[in-house]
């Protein structure tokens, strides 16, 4: 099974407004890619959430159980600093490395390892 990684975007662009993000997602929902998630990456998915698009606090953390219960969690033990523009696109690539994906999906494309 193919395994992937979904950035944040693509977490808040298919719970938001739907479209080709969720398609991304419907194939980890359908186990048709495995996707993978780290506890920082839903924390900055429940972040935003509240942050930028006024969601409840409630509503955030009931939308990261939806995801927990479709993706496959690790535990990144390899800290990154690679990507210096967009600090937290970092615990992106951790996830990615431990979860020995071979695609990452963002809102701007999918990139292959």
């Amino acid at each position: 099974m193919l395994r992937t990684v979904a950035d944040t975007n693509v977490y808040i662009s298919a719970l938001n407004f739907g479209g080709a993000a969720d398609e991304v997602l419907a194939l980890g929902r359908r186990n048709a890619v495995a996707i993978y998630i780290s506890p920082p990456i839903l924390k900055e998915i429940e972040g935003v959430l509240v942050r930028k698009f006024n969601w409840s606090a409630a509503s955030a953390r009931e939308a990261c159980t939806a995801i927990r219960a479709f993706t496959r969690s690790v535990r990144p033990q390899e800290k990154l600093d690679v990507i210096k523009e967009d600090e937290p696109d970092n615990r992106i690539l951790e996830c990615a490395v431990e979860a020995n994906a071979r695609v990452i999906v963002s809102g701007i494309g999918i990139s292959e390892s």
